[in-house]
């Protein structure tokens, strides 16, 4: 039990909540007013993680997670706009105010560390700066195969391919 799975569980909900209020929103003739149901959404993804968190026994890593996604989605709710520099702060705050003995378990570092990756790679791949739904040339085509584009691994995909009988070569 980890909050990776309380995650699995909230972004489920948010996207079935989401599916239903489209399939509601197109099913019935007429409703051409767009109703913004963030606080409503979120307060379900909330409820069902919390009941996620009661059934896993509240464990120290599910509650760590929640006491998180109940923050973000506060601010989310609140239309608060909040930096990852802040977010990061933030939850160790809250992690060390209401779980103060939680600095001596191994897994508040690796929550840390798994935050601060998360962190990296969206600052990497600029994941926040586009849509979801805009295509990434994550895959793209190198010498005819398509290979994923790591962060330079490796590192030979990020020089350009020159045939051997290139003219450029003599």
């Amino acid at each position: 039990i980890s909050g990776m799975h309380l995650g699995i569980i909230a972004a489920t909900t948010f996207y079935i909540c989401r599916f239903v209020y489209l399939f509601c929103a197109l099913s019935v003739p007429g409703a051409g007013t767009v109703i913004n149901l963030r606080g409503g959404i979120l307060l379900c993804v909330l409820a069902t993680a919390l009941g996620y968190a009661y059934i896993s026994g509240m464990a120290l890593p599910v509650m760590r997670a929640y006491l998180l996604l109940t923050f973000v989605s506060l601010c989310a709710i609140g239309r608060v706009a909040i930096t990852p520099i802040s977010l990061m702060v933030m939850m160790v705050f809250f992690c060390l105010l209401f779980f103060p003995l939680s600095i001596l378990q191994a897994s508040f570092y690796l929550s840390i560390g798994a935050v601060l990756f998360i962190g990296l790679l969206n600052w990497r791949f600029r994941l926040s700066s586009r849509p979801w739904y805009i295509g990434d040339s994550f895959f793209h085509p190198v010498s005819g195969f398509d290979l994923p584009r790591f962060a330079g691994v490796p590192t030979f995909m990020r020089l350009p391919h020159v045939a051997l009988d290139s003219p450029r070569l003599s």
